[in-house]
């Protein structure tokens, strides 16, 4: 029942709204397209927890029912007594996706009913199939009495293992539907030997374990073939697949151990759980590809101060980045002859967001750009941020240096339709066919041998979203961040053990390392809070670390993504940035203070861009009348649904600071994606045509455009 809760409560928008769990059950996508097949997909997963809902039923209450071992066609028959739940869940489904898809899809009449179609197909396929297999292998009382006998060999076999419980717990039944239209009187079964009633019952349950054992295998097998697209079914689909999962692996158990089984599930969990630390096929920890995981790097407090000590010496650092300022200011000018224009320095920060931040970082990056006569790219120095926002920001600058190199003319081209295309499906199917069993399968990435998971499946899909452009290793970023051809890019994931920041980056970037203050009038022992990956991780090659990955740390939200493992003593766990900074200010300030002389000096002033998905001031969220859950999740929510806010404050807070010592002209403009309270955008890496539509208007918006005015009269 608590699994019929979530499904009601994911299509009828009252669970996992937020998320955008509900598009993928309204409105699937299957091979990348909506159709009669994606929603036949969808159809088939709920047909197969349909008939496992009615197999557990039966399994477990079956023997309530005596009468039901007289009459033909026992488990077909208790299965369309079971109807009421399943037929009012097909019925609000094809409601509320009728109504999803004509108000909020803007579909044809024609085609939604074409859709809904093959989601009752689909229903009704799996339910056919299964009642085929049962109709011709379950028996009732009168064949078992003829054949008594004959079979009183087999019986004794199967006795020890299943006895069901017969009436000493029968409930009361006078009527019963013999099918759907059709009302019987229930049979009185006192004549019926207790031994031919429990031979009914015990092997429609042998049937039935064979078949879900059946089931089983052949869902953990479909896991092998996931690196095919057509193999990957919808992400609504997987997610009823893991819970028919769960009831036809209970009911199979409960068929041999009756009371054992709970127990049995409990001790099964705990030894696996126990595994985990021993076998590494139970649950291997998700790896940065391209690391070696032979050696580990010493994670504790005296080696963490020891890289912050090293780097607070080590001013070569600092002088690199004085070289590359001038190589960015060689490049901004070079087309200003005698000129002696100061040029403005750019940095921007992007948030999080899922594919919703990806979507509109990329779509206002771009035209930002083009509206500036492609100035805003040339003159940003830095670009920094969270999650999504990052990987839009990733495939602009790509195809900025793709422009710069001459190798592709491709910066003009619209790759967005790309970029939005689906994620979460290959990620929820690797979830629910391979991570939640045996991860089994490898792959090869340089000279590493790493298991695949749903954050392989997350980097392969964004590798084919993204045109394979962002397929490097980290180190091929480099050169064109010495010559100044593109922006640096920092990400920084957070570091789950102790809330440290990891900073990865092609260059070296120890300045935003050291914490201490400048003044020798003050004293002060401050926590490390930053740790610099690519000295942390030199012997582990953090040089070949995949691009891809290091998108992906950074985008690693909690339990949609694994966390990733890093090779230290003991190991720490990568996820989101936007735990600990969504828009990338702290870099952003950080780089500014080490570095201030020099833009005071050369550059006429600093410009920060901030993307964001949400509003920065936004309204305030009020239930006039709260429930008495709602007043209970009050101060929970209070504090997730502050969390960015927080943030805000935060980061103004800097900027008041840095009033005090920098001694330019700094201005802030916000790029937001505006979402109405009819229309909010799902915080997903799937979204609908509609939600992408908006997005790529969103750019249009007075406020945006205002913003954009503003850069452009800025840079010019």
């Amino acid at each position: 029942m608590l699994f019929w809760f979530f499904l009601f409560g994911y299509i009828t928008e009252n669970i996992g709204t937020k998320y955008g769990i509900h598009i993928l059950f309204l409105f699937p996508e299957y091979l990348d397209h909506v159709n009669f097949w994606s929603f036949f997909m969808v159809g088939l997963s709920i047909g197969g927890f349909i008939m496992a809902f009615n197999l557990y039923s039966y399994i477990m209450h079956g023997f309530r029912f005596p009468f039901i071992a007289t009459i033909s066609k026992p488990f077909f028959k208790f299965s369309v007594n079971n109807f009421i739940i399943p037929v009012l869940f097909i019925v609000l489904y094809c409601i509320h996706s009728y109504d999803f898809q004509l108000n909020r899809e803007l579909l044809p009449v024609k085609d939604i009913i074409i859709h809904l179609i093959g989601f009752i197909t689909g229903v009704a396929s799996f339910i056919i199939i299964c009642f085929s297999y049962f109709l011709k292998t379950n028996k009732d009382a009168e064949f078992y009495k003829l054949q008594r006998e004959l079979k009183k060999k087999q019986k004794k076999k199967l006795e020890g293992w299943f006895s069901p419980r017969l009436a000493s717990r029968a409930w009361r039944v006078d009527t019963y539907l013999r099918h759907p239209f059709n009302i019987r009187l229930a049979r009185v079964s006192d004549h019926y030997d207790e031994d031919v009633l429990a031979k009914v019952l015990t092997q429609n349950h042998v049937n039935a374990a064979l078949f879900e054992l059946i089931a089983i295998a052949t869902f953990i097998i479909l896991g092998t073939f996931s690196s095919y697209k057509f193999f990957i079914v919808p992400a609504g689909a997987s997610m009823v697949l893991v819970f028919t999962m769960y009831l036809m692996l209970v009911s199979a158990l409960f068929n041999w151990f009756k009371g054992w089984t709970m127990t049995i599930l409990f001790v099964g969990f705990f030894i696996i759980n126990i595994g985990h630390h021993y076998f590494k096929f139970l649950g291997a920890d998700n790896r940065a590809y391209g690391l070696d995981y032979s050696t580990l790097t010493e994670y504790k407090p005296e080696s963490i101060e020891n890289l912050r000590t090293q780097n607070e010496i080590g001013q070569q650092d600092v002088a690199l980045g004085l070289e590359i300022l001038e190589n960015w200011k060689k490049r901004v000018t070079e087309n200003n002859g005698d000129s002696i224009q100061k040029p403005k320095l750019i940095l921007i920060g992007t948030s999080g967001g899922g594919l919703r931040a990806t979507l509109w970082t990329y779509y206002a990056l771009k035209l930002a750009d083009s509206l500036c006569n492609e100035q805003l790219l040339k003159h940003t120095k830095l670009i920094s941020g969270s999650s999504g926002g990052m990987i839009g920001a990733a495939l602009v600058r790509e195809l900025f240096l793709k422009k710069q190199l001459g190798e592709l003319d491709a910066y003009n081209q619209d790759f967005g339709d790309n970029l939005g295309g689906d994620i979460l499906n290959p990620v929820v199917f690797s979830m629910a066919t391979n991570d939640l069993f045996i991860r089994y399968r490898t792959f090869k990435y340089g000279n590493f041998e790493y298991t695949k998971d749903r954050g392989y499946a997350f980097e392969k899909e964004l590798n084919e979203n993204t045109q394979f452009f962002l397929d490097k290793k980290l180190n091929e970023y480099t050169e064109p961040e010495y010559q100044a051809l593109i922006p640096q890019f920092i990400l920084s994931p957070t570091i789950v053990n102790d809330g440290r920041r990891l900073l990865i980056s092609s260059t070296p970037i120890s300045y935003l390392v050291n914490n201490r203050p400048v003044n020798p009038l003050i004293y002060n022992t401050p926590l490390t809070e930053n740790i610099e990956f690519s000295r942390c991780f030199s012997k582990q090659g953090a040089h070949n670390l995949r691009f891809l990955t290091a998108l992906r740390m950074n985008a690693t939200f909690p339990f949609i993504l694994p966390t990733v493992s890093l090779p230290t003593n003991p190991p720490i766990e990568i996820m989101d940035a936007g735990l600990r900074d969504n828009f990338g200010m702290l870099n952003n300030v950080k780089y500014l203070f080490t570095f201030k002389d020099w833009i005071e000096e050369n550059t006429s002033g600093v410009i920060i861009l901030q993307v964001r998905d949400k509003q920065k001031n936004r309204k305030l969220e009020h239930n006039a009348v709260p429930s008495m859950l709602q007043k209970l999740a009050s101060p929970v929510q209070a504090l997730y649904g502050n969390f960015e806010r927080v943030q805000n404050f935060e980061h103004d807070k800097l900027m008041e600071y840095t009033s005090s010592w920098f001694n330019g002209k700094i201005d802030v403009i916000d790029l937001e994606l505006t979402q109405s309270n009819n229309q909010n955008i799902s915080l997903s890496w799937h979204l609908t045509a509609l939600e992408k539509k908006q997005i790529k208007n969103a750019v249009y918006l007075p406020k945006n455009k205002d913003a954009l005015l503003h850069l452009n009269q800025l840079l010019h």
